[in-house]
């Protein structure tokens, strides 16, 4: 009978986190927005980091210096 209950754990976490999936799903949630809007107001470091990599690339300076 304990068996049965720490098997069911894992289900009922999975079904909960489905159930939640689907309601975001369902109900879109604005994300983007308040991201974009944090990032324009806050000027965060992590993000200067981000930008900086991706254009740090050496695929991108070799596109660059061919056009």
């Amino acid at each position: 009978m304990n068996r049965n209950k720490v098997a069911f754990l894992p289900t009922l976490i999975c079904a909960l986190i489905l159930v939640i999936l689907i309601i975001i799903h369902v109900i879109p949630v604005p994300i983007l927005e308040p991201l974009i809007l944090y990032v324009v107001l806050s000027r965060p470091r992590w993000f200067k980091k981000v930008v900086d990599s991706i254009y740090s690339r050496e695929d991108i300076k070799q596109n660059n210096h061919a056009a």
